[in-house]
């Protein structure tokens, strides 16, 4: 019961949204964003054809740009 009521108070905390797609250009400042809050300055570490594959392949999802990003920047190095 106890994990019942956990469970139903959590569910009654959690907040949904939608994040609108991504385009092209949008896909780009983000991913320079991200790598400046890291604490990454310098050219961006993946080609721009890369990144449109990215794009591509996210559909423009912030958090799976975020992992291909990763995926592609550690197959480069």
């Amino acid at each position: 019961m106890l994990r019942s009521a956990l469970t139903t108070e959590m569910e009654q905390s959690l907040i949904e949204f939608e994040i609108a797609e991504l385009g092209g250009e949008d896909t780009l400042g983000y991913v320079k964003f991200k790598l400046a809050e890291a604490g990454y300055s310098g050219e961006l570490p993946i080609s721009a054809s890369d990144l449109g594959n990215i794009h591509n392949s996210a559909n423009g999802i912030p958090g799976t740009i975020n992992a291909l990003v990763v995926n592609a920047w550690r197959k480069q190095a």
